[in-house]
């Protein structure tokens, strides 16, 4: 109200209505987001929004996205907010940008088929594995016993850090097959008469039977046959990855 007195003495007034508009009340999040994830900012209070943030980042969404996050993208994005009045305030949103987990796999392959492939997994608190014939695991160190050729090729290692990231990692692995060794000899032979055994399929070997055992030539000779010769002989064949198998035959 407006009182006024003018020079006469006369007195009259009027009055105006005043009206006060709040200012917004600004919402925002405080997102954390892994590296090269989106960032997902939001805010609510107003009708009009203008972002501004870290490495000139600007936006007059609501709800802005940043499809990649960096670690230099960390920090605080601001964003003024006016609402249908026209009146305006501002608020910030702390962004985090989390580094990855650095995934890591060691194995003890090569190996031959039938030993036990073994993996070991680093760099995060959770393991995911994922292979060939249908394995799969949770554990940070896992191991196939009796491994059998199917289980050739690329396994992959998903890791989780404490921050929730992830990251992933592969390991090509080889099974190498036992060599197929193969014993001859000239059974039956008569007593006193040599006994000739020959062995393949490796490029070492090591027999076992009455006079031979321990021999470790390709071609060995019992040069008098003996009754006491009459029994199953073993050549144990290494081929050239280390892997071992034998094979028996009977000399009468």
């Amino acid at each position: 109200t407006l009182t006024v007195t003018n020079a006469n003495g006369c007195v009259n007034l009027t009055t105006t209505f005043v009206q006060i508009n709040p200012l917004p009340v600004i919402t925002v999040n405080n997102p954390t987001a892994c590296l090269n994830q989106p960032i997902n900012l939001s805010a609510n209070g107003g009708i009009a929004y203008s972002w501004s943030g870290p490495l000139g980042f600007t936006s007059f969404a609501q709800n802005p996205n940043i499809p990649s996050a960096q670690l230099n993208m960390t920090g605080g994005y601001s964003v003024v907010v006016t609402s249908a009045q026209g009146c305006s305030a501002q608020a910030v949103a702390n962004v985090s940008v989390i580094s990855l987990p650095n995934p890591n796999i060691t194995s003890n392959s090569p190996v031959c088929m039938g030993s036990t492939l073994s993996f070991t997994g680093s760099g995060g608190v959770g393991y995911s594995w994922v292979g060939p014939n249908g394995f799969a695991s949770n554990i940070s160190n896992p191991s196939i016993a009796g491994v059998q050729l199917a289980a050739n090729g690329i396994y992959t290692l998903v890791v989780t850090a404490a921050s929730s990231c992830t990251n992933v990692t592969t390991a090509s692995v080889l099974i190498n097959a036992l060599p197929q060794p193969t014993l001859n000899t000239n059974s039956p032979v008569c007593q006193f008469q040599p006994i000739n055994f020959g062995g393949l399929g490796g490029v070492t070997y090591t027999w076992s039977g009455p006079g031979l055992t321990g021999n470790q030539q390709p071609n060995p000779v019992i040069a008098s046959a003996q009754m006491s010769n009459n029994a199953t002989y073993t050549v144990t064949v290494t081929d050239a990855n280390g892997c071992v198998n034998f094979t028996t035959a009977p000399v009468v």
